[in-house]
C-alpha cells in the first residue's frame, strides 16, 4: 500500500473533524466587532462611543476575548457561558476589571468595575455598556 492513500485515510477525519469544530463552537455567537455605548455611575455620564472587538481566546476552552473594553486597549479575558459573558478580576496596567454581561440577538449588556489596582489611589468606576454587533 502507497503512503498517499494511508495519509489521506489518515489526515481527512482528523481535518474534517478540526473544521467542524471551529463552526460548531458556541463562542461564535458572541465574536464580533461591536459599538460600545458606556454609563458610568461615578461621573453620571456617558462615556464617548467607541468599539470593541470579540474574538475567540484559542487558549482556553471556554473563553473569549474583549479587544479595547473601556476604550482602553486591552485584551480582556471572559468566559462564555450560555448567554452571559463573565470577566473575572483581571490587572491591566494601573486597572483592574471584573464584570459580566448577556448576550440577547445581537446586543450584550455588561456590568462591570474598573478601579486602580495600586494601592496609593482608590479610583473606581461602576459601568453599564450595552454592546451593538456592527460586523
Amino acid at each position: 500500500m502507497s503512503i498517499r492513500p494511508v495519509f489521506f485515510f489518515v489526515m481527512f477525519p482528523v481535518l474534517a473533524f478540526w473544521a467542524c469544530d471551529k463552526e460548531d463552537d458556541y463562542r461564535n455567537k458572541f465574536t464580533g466587532q461591536y459599538e460600545v455605548e458606556e454609563y458610568s455611575h461615578e461621573s453620571m455620564s456617558y462615556n464617548e462611543d467607541y468599539e470593541v472587538l470579540i474574538r475567540i481566546d484559542h487558549q482556553a476552552e471556554n473563553q473569549v476575548i474583549i479587544e479595547n473594553l473601556w476604550n482602553f486597549g486591552a485584551d480582556i479575558q471572559a468566559v462564555a457561558e450560555d448567554n452571559e459573558l463573565i470577566v473575572f478580576t483581571q490587572e491591566h496596567g494601573f486597572y483592574t476589571f471584573n464584570g459580566q454581561g448577556t448576550l440577547s440577538g445581537s446586543l450584550i449588556e455588561m456590568h462591570y468595575t474598573v478601579a486602580s489596582a495600586g494601592e496609593d489611589s482608590d479610583f473606581i468606576d461602576e459601568l453599564t455598556a450595552e454592546m451593538e454587533r456592527i460586523e
